[in-house]
């Protein structure tokens, strides 16, 4: 891609046209990559919680998963079960793989 830098983009919205600039247009470019990753993990956290509740994992290591993949805070102590802490902390890993031990 090529530099941009001190340059213009003449945008029409409606009657008016717009000036942008360039750097203005590459942080656009970087919002939409990220965006894009974003979607990306988006569809990896589907995929991997649809696979789980389709295989019959046991709801506590489901939410445990989640929890730990979006980097929530962990339950509070007295609300911790085995389930839990397993799914939990492989959320945080991004990690699908273990899901099976834990199928009713």
């Amino acid at each position: 891609m090529r530099p941009l830098i001190d340059s213009f983009l003449t945008i029409k919205i409606g009657r008016k046209k717009v000036e942008v600039v360039a750097a203005a247009v590459s942080t656009l470019h970087t919002i939409c990559l990220e965006a894009r990753e974003e979607t990306k993990m988006n569809q990896d956290y589907y995929n991997a919680v649809t696979k789980m509740e389709e295989a019959g994992v046991d709801p506590e290591y489901i939410i445990g998963w989640e929890g730990g993949y979006v980097l929530n805070p962990p339950r509070e102590e007295q609300r911790v079960t085995e389930a839990y802490e397993a799914g939990y902390e492989d959320g945080k890993e991004k990690n699908a793989d273990n899901f099976s031990n834990w199928t009713k």
